[in-house]
């Protein structure tokens, strides 16, 4: 961001049980002219799921939305997205021989 850029950032975890969770971020930069020619701003916003199912699965979503303006890199406001997902088996026991 450089020393006259300006940051925050915040998230908050909401907690349903010992191991299900959903959490959410939100994050601002601004880098200073001073610093970057033209300087410019990041923005996104994100949301993450952690679900636990009976039996040894579990389930996770990420969702995050990210617009950013750095004129040096793109004339125009650039927007995108990233999602993922997983679903994880875990067995009680494995039995290595």
């Amino acid at each position: 961001m450089g020393r006259e850029g300006q940051g925050y950032q915040a998230w908050n975890t909401y907690r349903f049980g010992e191991r299900n969770a959903v959490e959410f971020g939100y994050r601002h930069a601004r880098v200073s002219s001073d610093f970057l020619p033209r300087g410019g701003t990041l923005n996104d916003a994100s949301v993450r799921v952690a679900w636990w199912a009976r039996g040894g699965m579990s389930f996770g979503n990420f969702l995050q939305w990210e617009r950013w303006k750095f004129p040096l890199l793109a004339s125009q406001a650039q927007t995108n997205w990233t999602s993922a997902m997983e679903l994880a088996f875990w067995p009680r026991a494995w039995k290595w021989q």
